[in-house]
């Protein structure tokens, strides 16, 4: 038992550091392109639902494969 819920408590925390980790970048993603670049929000959009779509993706395959 305490097993499993140390194994569930290390599983969280590596979860919370992954997704830190990607608002962090994605924070990142953002400010860069208001500073002096003329991207257009369209295409912040565009990166950030990419981001957001990979980020998923990993983030499933890592939920179904532990």
């Amino acid at each position: 038992m305490a097993r499993e819920v140390l194994a569930r408590r290390n599983h969280d925390e590596k979860t919370k550091k992954r997704k830190n980790i990607w608002m962090n970048n994605n924070n990142l993603n953002i400010g860069s392109s208001n500073q002096g670049q003329s991207t257009s929000s369209k295409d912040i959009n565009f990166n950030q639902n990419i981001l957001a779509s990979k980020f998923t993706e990993n983030f499933n395959k890592e939920q179904t494969s532990s």
